[in-house]
């Protein structure tokens, strides 16, 4: 399991590293800050430094489909964006149309590649595809054929993003020939508004799309998708991302005037499996000791932020180890178990998915 650390949040992942097995850190977190911010003349790199501090997998998500909004060059929240490397050497919005030229298309992959180069992974430029036929598709395996043939330690690897819809109508399924064609090992997945919430229709999609890439050798791991993450894992996905209170879905909009993803408060995830509770309900209270014995959950009579945060990540990562093992009847019935309806949906459609393997 892979954490997806907010901005600010160097020290957490340094010294909670127990709790994760790498981060993805958006390129934007590693880009100077702007004048007037809080840590503008700070290293701008000490969050990716801070995870290989830790001594866990860094991963940097070149996040280029924000460099696609209209609102790029206006927002203030957009401001380390466009200090990136690859924002550098493109006009903005950059959209497929603007790296029609081979020329300018490699000076952006290897600007891209350069914002990369703390990591063990490298990734192309993305942008957001619509279908199998479109623009944004094409240059995406362009540039992704680019990376494969220039990368030198690191390894390379793709992200994929799309729209809930998009990933329900089957784009994912139809492209992922596509990405195994060019011999790319593993590919993130991305799906707006699409994470731990997902629906019927969403699991079912999620699930198609893992088939889809595991069936052709490549590694599908879901980003952003929070408590979903286990039971894709279960389902064969390479691993998933989430983040400790933000970032369990990606986020509906392509580029936040804010830069974040809200206001919820922290809450606790429930070691019993599949749900969150408030923190000063009588069922927090209730809870018990999480399993995990160093853990002050259940033990402190007031944990603190970063206590609950790291809980997340170990309940999520100890579900995930779980799922691995467990048959799926089992799976089902511990979602079940939960009383959650949105876990109730997802072990319908397992149980669904189960009587047509059968």
């Amino acid at each position: 399991m892979y954490v997806r650390p907010e901005h600010d949040q160097w020290s957490f992942v340094e010294a909670r590293s127990r709790a994760y097995d790498g981060a993805i850190v958006a390129a934007k977190h590693l880009a100077p800050y702007p004048p007037g911010h809080q840590s503008f003349g700070k290293p701008a790199d000490r969050l990716a430094r801070a995870v290989l501090a830790a001594q866990r997998t860094l991963v940097v998500d070149p996040g280029t489909p924000q460099l696609s909004s209209r609102a790029v060059t206006r927002y203030a929240s957009a401001a380390r964006l466009r200090a990136t490397g690859g924002a550098g050497v493109v006009s903005l919005p950059a959209t497929p149309a603007t790296v029609v030229n081979t020329v300018i298309r490699d000076r952006f992959v290897d600007a891209v590649m350069d914002d990369q180069r703390l990591a063990s992974e490298v990734a192309p430029p993305y942008f957001e595809p619509r279908s199998r036929q479109d623009a944004a598709h094409r240059r995406n395996m362009q540039m992704l054929r680019r990376v494969i043939s220039v990368q030198g330690v690191q390894r390379p690897v793709a992200f994929l993003q799309v729209t809930r819809a998009r990933l329900i109508a089957g784009l994912v399924t139809e492209l992922a020939r596509d990405y195994a064609a060019t011999g790319v090992e593993r590919v993130y997945l991305r799906v707006r508004g699409g994470g731990e919430q997902a629906d019927a229709a969403g699991m079912r999609a999620w699930l198609a799309a893992v088939d889809a890439f595991m069936t052709l050798g490549v590694e599908l791991f879901p980003d952003c998708v929070g408590r979903l993450g286990p039971v894709l894992v279960h389902a064969g996905a390479a691993g998933f991302s989430t983040g400790t209170m933000f970032f369990r879905s990606a986020p509906q909009a392509l580029l936040s005037r804010d830069g974040g993803g809200g206001g919820q408060a922290v809450s606790v995830e429930s070691h019993r499996g599949w749900r969150e509770v408030e923190r000063e309900s009588a069922e927090a209270a209730a809870l018990g000791p999480c399993p995990m014995p160093s853990c002050p959950v259940g033990r402190a009579a007031d944990p603190s932020l970063d206590d609950l945060r790291e809980h997340r990540l170990h309940t999520l990562d100890r579900l995930a180890r779980e799922a691995v093992v467990q048959d799926t009847t089992t799976l089902i019935r511990s979602l079940r178990a939960s009383a959650q309806p949105r876990a109730g949906v997802w072990a319908d459609v397992l149980a669904e998915r189960a009587r047509r393997i059968a």
